[in-house]
């Protein structure tokens, strides 16, 4: 009975294709038992690529993150400071400024698009890497990490929302309805 009633669907749905084809003025396909492919490969490429991108982005920021405690001895010794005080701002200010704006970052995704403010961010975080590197001053190091921590923001909060938009067919909303 079941089987009968897939049938039954295929072949109207093939005929409703091949009759919307024809008022179109689109060959009907050769065989009328297909079923359209909605994913013409593009699409499964485009949503392994967001998520292999994403994926780069968490993993740099974490590698960040632990790279920094690893190298802060060595850090210290290079400005000449000791290892307590001063020296865990290098630290410190990366993490309050994610935990600061974190809520903010994520807003302004949904109101402006997830792909302009990751793309900041990139371009933030890539900014303050590069003067993390150059920096000749303890007081540099620390600005510069802030300024990273900032730009490295827009990979948390938007990382999940984008794998989910590309990788489930509905959204929480329908479903939710």
């Amino acid at each position: 009975m079941q089987q009968k009633e897939t049938e039954l669907v295929k072949r109207n749905l093939s005929t409703d294709i091949s009759t919307s084809q024809e008022k179109s003025g689109e060959p009907a396909s050769r065989d009328s038992n297909a079923l359209p492919n909605k994913d013409d490969g593009q699409e499964h490429a485009n949503k392994w690529a967001v998520l292999a991108i994403l994926a780069i982005g968490i993993f740099m920021a974490t590698l960040d993150t632990s790279i920094v405690n690893i190298s802060l001895p060595t850090i210290a010794h290079y400005f000449h400071v000791p290892l307590n005080g001063a020296i865990e701002w290098v630290i410190i200010a990366y993490l309050v400024v994610i935990a600061g704006v974190l809520l903010t970052t994520g807003r302004l995704a949904d109101m402006i698009g997830r792909k302009p403010i990751w793309i900041a961010g990139l371009i933030i975080f890539t900014t303050g890497s590069a003067i993390c590197g150059a920096s000749i001053s303890l007081g540099m190091l620390i600005a510069a990490r802030a300024l990273q921590g900032l730009g490295e923001l827009s990979s948390w909060p938007l990382a999940r929302p984008c794998s989910r938009m590309h990788f489930l067919p509905v959204s929480v909303d329908e479903r939710l309805a």
